[in-house]
Order: structure tokens, then C-alpha cells, then sequence
């Protein structure tokens, strides 16, 4: 939380230097993907995810890509339910 808080503050560096040792902590005890779950963690590592996307899942994200996804899998509007054009969201 501490790491947020400095976030909210306007002190990315600081931010970042309290999560990195718990996301090294949690990597170097052999989890595979870092759940962030909160709107403001997949702010803070950026660059770490950029470099590194196979160990971090943006829960907001992947929540947007698998509505959208339901969405047009069970819309009526769908061109598998009606045969007519659609124009999915743009990501």
C-alpha cells in the first residue's frame, strides 16, 4: 500500500524502489505471474512490464479484454447472430 500511496503523491520513484523488492521477493519464490489487481499497481512498474510482460497480469486489462470478448461472443447485434458488418471496439 505504502507503494500507492507514493504513487498518489506524485512520488513515482519512491513507488517504485518500495514495490520492486516485494515483486523480486515473489519472483525469486518461483511465482510465475504477478496479479496486479489494483488500478494504480500496473502503474508503477511500467517499464518492468514493458521489459518483462510474461511475469505481470494487469487484472483491469485482462477484465476489459474478456468483456469486450463476451460482449461480441453473445451480443445479438454479432455478425454470427444477424450476418451483418459490426465494428468492434478499438483497444
Amino acid at each position: 500500500m505504502e507503494s500507492i500511496y507514493a504513487y498518489k503523491a506524485g512520488r513515482i520513484a519512491d513507488a517504485h524502489r518500495l514495490l520492486a523488492p516485494v515483486r523480486d521477493r515473489l519472483l525469486d519464490a518461483g511465482v510465475e505471474k504477478l496479479i496486479l489487481g489494483c488500478t494504480e499497481l500496473p502503474l508503477i512498474p511500467q517499464h518492468d512490464m514493458a521489459s518483462a510482460p510474461e511475469h505481470y497480469i494487469d487484472a483491469t486489462d485482462a477484465l476489459i479484454k474478456k468483456t469486450v470478448e463476451w460482449y461480441f461472443a453473445h451480443s445479438p447485434r454479432h455478425p454470427s447472430h444477424q450476418g451483418t458488418p459490426h465494428h468492434p471496439i478499438a483497444a
